[in-house]
């Protein structure tokens, strides 16, 4: 079963970025959770799938976001967070389903590994719209907490879920553009691109 959703930024990452095509309604939730901490030098997930983010010179640190949305039926538990400089930003999302149905799996998608850790990746590139802000919650949050989004923003996703499909870690890495052609979104770029995200991306597999 495809997980075809789409998480407010990683909900646009997004309705056009992540193929994911579902539209999500938010529930009011008193419960509370949070998968995301920051330490010192690091951003972690704490939740089923544990990495942590070294987080990289001169990248500021956001505030985190907790939310509850529904997609395809589904309850989420869906913590956010992200580091960024003037050009470029890291997201980190950690989420659990809420109804303990297996529904999660991007067996679809490409294998990759980064920094040896296995996962499931796609590219997109978002042209940003006051339209397509207002219905992100979760890249309207980044927006709000300092970093740009517009014109456009270049996405790479890495996809890691748990063997009962309960749980995911999402990184997203994400540099700002000044459109999404083919002119400017080019095999030169996407070269360049992926060596300033090896170059800056360290992730690492911690103990349960």
């Amino acid at each position: 079963m495809r997980t075809f959703r789409i998480l407010s930024l990683i909900t646009i990452l997004i309705a056009c970025v992540s193929a994911r095509e579902t539209q999500a309604q938010e529930k009011l939730s008193t419960s509370k959770f949070q998968y995301l901490q920051f330490e010192e030098t690091s951003l972690n997930s704490v939740h089923a799938v544990r990495l942590a983010l070294d987080i990289p010179d001169g990248f500021k640190r956001t505030g985190f976001l907790n939310h509850n949305p529904v997609f395809h039926e589904h309850p989420f538990n869906v913590s956010a967070a992200a580091v960024y400089d003037s050009m470029t930003i890291i997201m980190m999302h950690a989420e659990a389903l809420g109804d303990s149905s297996g529904y999660l799996n991007y067996s679809y998608m490409e294998a990759a590994t980064l920094n040896d850790i296995a996962f499931y990746t796609k590219d997109n590139c978002v042209e940003i719209t006051a339209a397509l802000l207002s219905d992100a919650r979760d890249l309207q949050f980044f927006q709000n907490e300092g970093f740009d989004f517009y014109p456009a923003v270049y996405l790479k996703q890495y996809f890691k879920i748990t063997d009962d499909g309960n749980a995911e870690f999402v990184l997203s890495y994400g540099e700002r553009v000044c459109d999404c052609s083919e002119t400017t979104i080019n095999e030169a770029f996407k070269e360049q691109f992926m060596r300033r995200l090896t170059n800056t991306v360290n992730l690492t597999e911690q103990n349960k």
